[in-house]
């Protein structure tokens, strides 16, 4: 460590003593207990008339269906409306078991706007200097604790991605696809950067999407 270093780390462990955090609540029961609201209320990063930010913690779904009520949506809808006839909207979607940073808008213009900026950053230039900075200074960054280490300690990944539908008949999985398979695919390309040194057979690698495809990461 050196001065002035910052150092990361998940939501305080203090936050543990609210058992079954994750569990589902029951299908008969539509709204958050108490003690849920509340720990979504302290995961408040930053918030103002148009945006929200929620340090989002590992294993909490963002979008939730019957009999889930515990996910991002429903719990922020119920619990962070604060001065506002409705709670905030999400604009984009991190993975259950990942944590981050999740943005919700506030108002329907801001939903729409954020909507389409994440969908559109690369198109959003416009006449005005300020703007275009900003949607150059803006991408999507992720940390990645890996079983190994790549050979270059940065460089640029593309895969072909697909989707394939499991067993069940129902459920779909993204996943690598074979340069030789004639199922359809979408190719994704990621930057990386290996961010220390590997330890224990493990490294830290940080992770910048090109494109935007579900599961890229």
């Amino acid at each position: 460590m050196k001065p002035g270093a910052r150092v990361y780390v998940p939501v305080s462990i203090a936050e543990t003593r609210i058992s079954k955090r994750y569990d589902a609540i029951p299908s008969g029961t539509l709204y958050p207990n108490a003690d849920e609201i509340k720990y979504l209320q302290r995961l408040v990063m930053y918030k103002d008339s148009a945006i929200i930010l929620l340090n989002k913690p590992p294993k909490l779904p963002v979008k939730g269906n019957l009999p889930i009520h515990n996910s991002m949506d429903g719990l922020a809808a119920a619990a962070l409306s604060y001065d506002y006839d409705e709670g905030p909207k999400l604009v984009h979607r991190l993975d259950r078991e990942s944590s981050g940073i999740l943005l919700l808008g506030r108002t329907k213009n801001s939903v729409s706007h954020l909507q389409w900026l994440f969908s559109n950053i690369n198109n959003a230039k416009s006449s005005c200097k300020a703007w275009n900075d900003a949607c150059e200074a803006t991408y999507q960054r992720y940390w990645a604790l890996v079983i190994g280490a790549p050979k270059e300690k940065e460089g640029i990944i593309h895969a072909p991605l697909s989707k394939v539908l499991m067993n069940d008949g129902k459920t779909e999985r993204v996943m690598l696809a074979h340069h030789s398979s004639i199922e359809p695919h979408q190719e994704a390309v990621t930057e990386y950067r290996v961010l220390g040194p590997k330890i224990n057979g493990c490294s830290w690698v940080e992770l910048r999407p090109l494109t935007y495809r579900k599961h890229q990461p």
